[in-house]
């Protein structure tokens, strides 16, 4: 069972930049078309080269945070799930918004490995910052990597 802290904190992150890559998700094909077109353009991205020291790669890395923030938003909440990517410096924020503005990420813990849920802890294990806040008619539910 992944271990680390099961609060989601609220909060904008403070990574600032036009988008880099943008998505519309409705379905698990669409998913899967965006993360497709994610690591192909992994290698543009300043974190992909020095500094980087995640225990996988950053295109898997990234791939990784994509499909538990994607499925949880349209699992969790009706799609479409609108998804960012933003670059600033050596930092690489992945902001998944959708129109469930009602319930906050909320993390499972104590739950068996076998029944799944362990999307939300796999992130904040995986990233440097992380959180969710509300803007308008959608949540915006956030992880940022760093080199």
């Amino acid at each position: 069972m992944v271990s680390c802290s099961t609060t989601w904190p609220q909060g904008h992150p403070d990574v600032e930049g036009p988008p880099f890559l943008s998505w519309v998700v409705r379905s698990s094909s669409d998913l899967t078309t965006a993360r497709r077109e994610l690591a192909s353009h992994a290698s543009e991205m300043p974190a992909a080269g020095e500094g980087w020291a995640g225990a996988i790669s950053l295109p898997d890395t990234l791939a990784l945070l994509l499909s538990e923030l994607v499925t949880n938003a349209l699992r969790h909440a009706s799609p479409p799930a609108e998804v960012t990517v933003v670059l600033d410096g050596g930092r690489c924020l992945l902001d998944v918004a959708d129109p469930d503005v009602t319930k906050p990420p909320s993390p499972e813990h104590d739950r068996s490995p076998g029944l799944g849920g362990h999307g939300l802890p796999l992130v904040a294990l995986l990233a440097h910052d992380r959180g969710w806040y509300v803007e308008g008619s959608r949540k915006h539910v956030w992880a940022c990597l760093g080199a």
